[in-house]
């Protein structure tokens, strides 16, 4: 878009959203989004800015590098999380390829089903380490996560590898009105405008919003958003060991870790080392049920309880310490009260749905309405899309984000 004049209009003091940084040890960590999924507009950002493309973490493939592989932690063992050689994931995979590889799924005739009734009849060892891929891949529980959108969106990701003026006043939007060929926000007149507030805050009903269709805020609450929270720690050591062909550079990630234990704390945890011999453990709890037990926590408290966690699946005691520690909770930030979207059941589709907003004027983005969905790389795919969308229809005039 060129030649248009648009004023931003930010809730926080500060720009990002649920993409938030902070420092831990002295390093960048990252508070909100951890890594980006497949090789979207993330990485054509980086191109455009002339920085180094993301490096790849971790591969589910079976045939994947061992360095680039993920690990389980299941009954009491730490395992292989790809799935090779373990019966729990196996049976967990051969569920998933029943799913993917069954196109009735893709037909308006077949009811929708969770993945709890799906995955009934799988051992409960295969059931908890689903839950737990599950919980970190789509903030939920296998209660709510819808088996016809989760399809939808894993052929989608496999198919695919100006002046602007801030208003950042720490005040809220009330209501984005659009009527007599312009939109006010709060009163003020604009040619159009795109809201990127997050699902759950418009479903909520606190930013009012006039002139669109009536069935809108209910396509939104179709879709489920639940907590999710970050514990990241300081290591006193590094506790993962460097397996073969896994090359010394600081800043790699040391290890995936994925917990299916019913005692542990955190579904999924990130280790690395940063620079300076810098250890970072970084806990990820997302879902209803984890994202609960967090927020109810205090830092320390969560602290205490990642760290037992590690100590136990790696077989150290007291010796291995936390220097220094961040927690997070997103469902409870008035501004964001939620992760990220899951696939739920009557959800598949409504990212087409919340694209119609029925005015011209204003259009929603964010990644509910990228076909991506739950991803960085949806929300900017959205936001193109929209800039598009008003360019196309009302050429070079100004618009209010």
């Amino acid at each position: 878009m060129t030649g248009w004049r648009v004023a931003v209009y930010e809730a926080r003091d500060r720009v990002g959203g649920r993409c938030a940084g902070g420092t831990l040890g002295g390093i960048p960590v990252d508070l909100g989004a951890e890594f980006s999924h497949g090789r979207g507009p993330v990485f054509d950002l980086c191109a455009a800015a002339g920085l180094a493309p993301p490096r790849p973490l971790v591969d589910y493939a079976e045939d994947a590098p061992e360095a680039l592989r993920v690990r389980l932690y299941s009954d009491g063992a730490l395992v292989d999380g790809n799935g090779r050689d373990v019966a729990a994931t196996l049976r967990m995979r051969e569920c998933w390829d029943d799913v993917l590889c069954d196109d009735s799924w893709a037909s308006d005739a077949r009811a929708d089903t969770t993945f709890a009734d799906l995955a009934s009849t799988l051992p409960p060892s295969a059931q908890r380490a689903m839950d737990a891929f599950m919980a970190v891949e789509y903030a939920t529980s296998l209660e709510d996560l819808g088996v016809k959108e989760w399809r939808r969106r894993e052929h989608f990701f496999d198919a695919r590898d100006c002046s602007t003026d801030f208003h950042m006043e720490g005040q809220p939007v009330g209501v984005v009105a659009a009527s007599d060929g312009c939109v006010r926000v709060d009163g003020e007149a604009f040619d159009c405008a795109v809201v990127t507030v997050p699902l759950p805050v418009l479903a909520s009903g606190a930013l009012g919003l006039r002139g669109v269709r009536c069935g809108l805020l209910e396509a939104a609450r179709r879709v489920k958003c639940h907590g999710a929270s970050k514990v990241m720690l300081q290591l006193s050591h590094k506790v993962w060991e460097r397996r073969s062909g896994e090359p010394a550079t600081e800043g790699r990630w040391g290890e995936l870790l994925l917990c299916s234990d019913e005692e542990s704390f955190a579904r999924q945890v990130w280790l690395r080392e940063a620079a300076g011999g810098v250890f970072i453990a970084a806990g990820f709890l997302a879902g209803p049920r984890d994202s609960a037990l967090c927020e109810a926590l205090t830092t320390e408290e969560a602290a205490e309880r990642l760290l037992g966690q590690l100590r136990a699946v790696y077989g150290m005691g007291e010796e291995l310490q936390a220097l220094d520690a961040i927690k997070v909770d997103w469902g409870s930030d008035p501004f964001s009260q939620g992760g990220y979207t899951s696939p739920s059941v009557g959800g598949c589709g409504v990212w087409r749905e919340l694209r119609d907003s029925g005015c011209d004027r204003l259009l929603l983005a964010g990644e509910a309405v990228g076909e991506r969905g739950s991803t960085v790389c949806s929300a900017l795919e959205s936001a193109e899309w929209a800039a598009a969308r008003l360019d196309r229809t009302f050429g070079s005039r100004a618009v209010a984000d």
